[in-house]
C-alpha cells in the first residue's frame, strides 16, 4: 500500500468512525458475504497483497463488532475493508442534534468551568 492509498484510506475511515453508520442486519449479512467472497476469490485486480490483508484484518474485526452487538462499529470496519477491495460502501447516515436536558444550564456554577462534574474542579 503506497503512501497516497494510506492517506485517502485513512482520511475515508475516519469521516466513516465519525459519521455514525447503521445497517439492518441482512443489509449487513449480505455485505459480509460479498466482501468475504472479494477476498476469497481475489476478485479485485485494483487491490495489492498489503491491501487485501488489511481488508481481512477489518473483517475480521468486523464480524468480531457484530458478534458483540456494536453494529455501528460493525458496518465501519465492514465499509473499511470493502473500501480497501474498492467494492462500494454503505452511506453515511445523517447524524441527529443533541440536545441538552431541560434544566442542564441552569445547574451551573458561577466561577467554575461548565460541563466538569463536582468532583473533577
Amino acid at each position: 500500500m503506497n503512501t497516497k492509498t494510506f492517506l485517502a484510506t485513512a482520511a475515508f475511515s475516519a469521516a466513516l468512525l465519525a459519521s455514525g453508520l447503521s445497517q439492518a442486519a441482512e443489509g449487513f449479512q449480505a455485505q459480509l458475504r460479498e466482501t468475504r467472497a472479494a477476498v476469497v476469490n481475489n476478485a479485485s485486480a485494483i487491490t495489492d497483497r498489503d491491501d487485501r490483508e488489511s481488508a481481512v484484518i477489518s473483517l475480521n474485526t468486523s464480524e468480531g463488532y457484530y458478534r458483540l452487538g456494536d453494529e455501528a462499529k460493525a458496518q465501519r470496519f465492514l465499509n473499511f475493508a470493502r473500501g480497501e477491495l474498492g467494492l462500494p460502501v454503505a452511506a453515511p447516515v445523517q447524524a441527529s442534534a443533541v440536545v441538552a436536558a431541560p434544566g442542564a444550564a441552569a445547574a451551573t456554577v458561577p466561577g467554575t468551568v461548565t460541563g466538569l462534574r463536582p468532583e473533577a474542579h
